[in-house]
């Protein structure tokens, strides 16, 4: 992977990830209730729970492709 592409999918990722925890501070625009009941919860313990489990996959993701870019360069 050349530098400039390895730059570009770093912001990229670097600017979902930020998205992602803004929207943790920002639920209770959208997730104010504690009515609906999803898995034992209320909607906005459910939604942080959730978002922090796509964070945590997505760092998963992101330590394999760095791993496999490196992995790469050190064979080459």
């Amino acid at each position: 992977m050349s530098l400039k592409k390895l730059k570009k999918s770093g912001l990229i990722f670097f600017i979902i990830f930020s998205l992602i925890i803004l929207a943790q501070a920002f639920y209770w625009l959208f997730a104010n209730s504690g009515e609906p009941i999803i898995l034992g919860m209320p909607l906005g313990m459910f939604f942080i729970v959730s978002l922090i489990a796509i964070e945590f996959f997505a760092l998963q993701v992101l330590y394999y492709v760095e791993k496999k870019d490196s992995n790469a360069k050190g064979k080459s």
